[in-house]
């Protein structure tokens, strides 16, 4: 039986090494697919200073949106409902303070919304894109504001003296999860829009939770709890029954996002780097996929640097057209 050709090991090599300097001196033969298909968002640390970027679920390449230095950080990005804009956290105008800006999916058109000497961050779009919804420490202590996409309309959502971060809006615009409580215990709530009918949903003080996101149809809500020294991440029903553990690490497994048909999860997670003791080593994070049931668990980023935040696009990832300006990250 002819065993078919053989190819040396040298040879092997050399053809993987031109492939390697092929896609190096000209990335655009990635092509069109991978454009579309870079839908997941994240903050980095890869480049030197912590920049936002995006990825397809492939994980096959990353993309670097923004470009920073001196000190300059742009943290926990956030798609707009069609993926047009990505809202982001930075200290672009001032090194001791965070405010929110929207920008591009190729960093261009960077506009900033809050301007305030208190930290705004967290932001999250309303789902017809007119409002964000973010943290600000602005007043008596961390509340949820909302403001408008041109950067007007300016309101406090959670009402005194409820205090409150990591804002989520449901897929039917009418209400917002975040969190909320002291440094001994962190709930999950949602709110109506107007501030009104504000409940606690988890209720548990011996659990810290943070991170929600409400799957695509509004029916459960995921989100991330501290328990027994460990992060990890259940999902839901909206009105807060059927709460179910989707991961068991002695890790970080936190900040789970859905895709948009709701069949995959992506979260960022220190599982493969272990703990030191009883205590998570947090320098090294990693984002992961897993299916909405908990299994199927995959890496999609491996570079030993803090990859976090990560946001799929919940719409039509074609619509990012941006995405094929976006510059290659500096190695």
């Amino acid at each position: 039986m002819n065993a078919g050709p053989v190819c040396s090991g040298a040879a092997i090599l050399g053809l993987l090494l031109g492939f390697a300097n092929q896609i190096a001196a000209d990335p655009p033969l990635l092509g069109e697919s991978l454009r579309r298909e870079a839908s997941i968002v994240f903050d980095s640390n890869r480049s030197g200073s912590t920049e936002i970027f995006a990825i397809d679920k492939q994980g096959i390449m990353a993309r670097m949106i923004t470009s920073f230095s001196g000190g300059v950080f742009g943290r926990v990005p956030d798609w707009s409902p069609d993926c047009s804009q990505i809202a982001y956290q930075s200290n672009s105008a001032d090194r001791d303070n965070y405010d929110i800006y929207v920008m591009a999916p190729d960093g261009s058109g960077v506009r900033r919304l809050t301007t305030h000497p208190s930290h705004d961050g967290s932001p999250a779009w309303s789902p017809d894109g007119s409002e964000i919804a973010f943290a600000s420490d602005r007043g008596e202590g961390e509340a949820v504001w909302i403001v408008g996409f041109d950067g007007k309309g300016l309101r406090r959502l959670t009402p005194e003296p409820a205090l409150g971060f990591s804002p989520a809006w449901s897929p039917d615009g009418e209400r917002i999860a975040f969190i909320a409580g002291d440094k001994n215990n962190w709930d999950l709530f949602v709110v109506q829009t107007d501030g009104s009918d504000l409940q606690n949903l988890t209720n548990t003080p011996d659990r810290h939770e943070g991170g929600p996101a409400w799957s695509p149809d509004g029916s459960e809500i995921l989100f991330d709890a501290l328990a027994e020294g460990h992060w990890e991440i259940y999902v839901m029903e909206a009105d807060g029954t059927k709460e179910r553990q989707l991961t068991r690490n002695r890790a970080m497994d936190a900040r789970p996002s859905w895709s948009p048909d709701g069949s995959e999860i992506v979260f960022h997670s220190t599982r493969d780097f272990g703990s030191d003791g009883d205590s998570v080593v947090y320098s090294e994070v990693e984002l992961y996929v897993m299916r909405a049931n908990g299994s199927g668990v995959r890496r999609l980023t491996e570079n030993r640097f803090f990859d976090a935040h990560p946001d799929w696009c919940s719409s039509d990832p074609s619509h990012a057209q941006g995405l094929k300006h976006v510059r290659w990250p500096s190695r």
